[in-house]
């Protein structure tokens, strides 16, 4: 299974309020299935290119991040999110 419920793992890791809301309910953009990587034997998605190359820059820290944030959201012992909605398939999201 992806990390994060297959959301983007840029946006758990780094997008904060005001301007991304992102809580429990209302976990950003969907994973594109264009934009993914493996690290450490696990699966990230991102929205795009872009956000993928933003969280390859420092990935350690992107994932501590991420993986705070969705454990503080979701603590053991609770189902966490699986996003089940249409991945992100616009071709332009991956020039």
């Amino acid at each position: 299974l992806p990390q994060y419920g297959g959301f983007c793992a840029y946006g758990i890791a780094n997008e904060f309020c005001p301007r991304y809301p992102w809580s429990s309910s209302c976990l950003g953009p969907s994973g594109n299935w264009g934009a993914w990587t493996i690290v450490n034997e696990k699966l990230y998605f991102f929205l795009d290119v872009g956000a993928k190359a933003n969280f390859l820059e420092d990935t350690n820290s992107f994932i501590a991040d991420g993986d705070k944030r969705w454990n503080y959201w979701f603590p053991y012992g609770t189902t966490p999110l699986l996003n089940t909605k249409c991945y992100e398939t616009d071709p332009t999201y991956l020039e």
